[in-house]
């Protein structure tokens, strides 16, 4: 039985300028332009990212065409080596080593897969590559390409959630209690969590774990990992407190909502006691996916088929159009 690990799947839309935004129309121009992974390689700061995998005429189970386009972004770091540890040491100690990619290659660390349909978007990313820095990788590679090919579309998109109406409702019909937030150390750290967030609340929280794991090792940060940070606001007096305070606690709750970089990890709760997670705010689904037997990578046609799926899913419950 092929090994499966369990992912988060996202439906987003692209915008431009705060407008819903043809992303396949101009991607199509993009793949046009670029007939081979090198062709869409983008490296910054030693980082390679690309397109590895591309399928512009996608199909069901059953050989239908059904639109869209299907790829898979790959990113690594060029000249990176990994560390190894013996697995027979016979001294008192295993100083280890480390070990190259092969000639040519590096080690491929993050990658995400899309569904794109229009505006619509299903995102699915693996090894901590987020929609953000894809909308910004997908802007870079148009505007690379444009410069030899007239015919490509420039473009200069954001990925946004798309909120559960629902959920969203409740918050501004019934106000908000509290809102909390709890990640752990190294993630703050290791992997400048929020550091990108629009979001005051996250923001103010990041920089606290900057100064709490401040020039820290990445063995000491290693160690660290079990420990979490919270952080709470909460409005004291609820119903009775001022309008002033509750408004500025719901422009504070749709601001977490409203953030990309703040995916998990929070929880808002409304002056009736409801507890809203992000699961509930934002149309995504826990999803098991297919991966490489001796890899941590997810396998293209398992995760393709999933986002695929769930589209068509989201469709059927009218929930494209909402």
């Amino acid at each position: 039985m092929a090994k499966k690990t369990i992912k988060t799947i996202h439906y987003l839309r692209a915008q431009s300028d705060h407008q819903l935004f043809n992303l396949e129309q101009a991607l199509r121009t993009v793949l046009q332009a670029a007939p081979t992974v090198q062709n869409t390689q983008i490296e910054q700061f030693g980082q390679i990212t690309q397109i590895m995998h591309r399928n512009p005429t996608p199909t069901d189970a059953d050989g239908n065409l059904i639109g869209g386009i299907l790829i898979h972004i790959g990113s690594g770091t060029k000249d990176e080596h990994i560390r190894t540890m013996n697995n027979q040491p016979l001294q008192q100690d295993d100083h280890g080593g480390t070990q190259a990619p092969p000639n040519g290659y590096s080690f491929l660390r993050k990658e995400a897969f899309l569904y794109i349909v229009q505006h619509h978007v299903i995102f699915c990313g693996h090894g901590l590559l987020q929609a953000p820095a894809v909308a910004s990788y997908l802007n870079i590679l148009s505007k690379q390409l444009q410069h030899d090919e007239s015919n490509v579309i420039l473009f200069d998109i954001q990925f946004k959630a798309v909120g559960n109406c629902d959920r969203l409702a409740l918050i501004q019909q019934h106000g908000v209690k509290s809102i909390a937030l709890d990640v752990s150390a190294y993630k703050l750290s290791r992997d400048k969590l929020y550091q990108e967030s629009h979001s005051t609340i996250a923001k103010a929280l990041s920089r606290f774990g900057n100064v709490f794991t401040n020039e820290l090792s990445d063995e000491e940060l290693e160690v660290q990992s079990e420990i979490h940070i919270n952080l709470e606001v909460s409005l004291n007096g609820n119903s009775k407190a001022s309008i002033e305070a509750q408004s500025l606690m719901q422009e504070q709750a749709e601001e977490i909502i409203d953030d990309e970089t703040v995916s998990q990890g929070f929880s808002i709760t409304t002056q009736q006691g409801e507890i809203i997670q992000p699961s509930d705010v934002k149309l995504s689904k826990s999803v098991r996916i297919e991966r490489y037997e001796e890899a941590n990578s997810l396998l293209p046609h398992s995760a393709f088929a999933t986002i695929s799926e769930y589209f068509f899913e989201l469709q059927q419950r009218n929930l494209t159009e909402q």
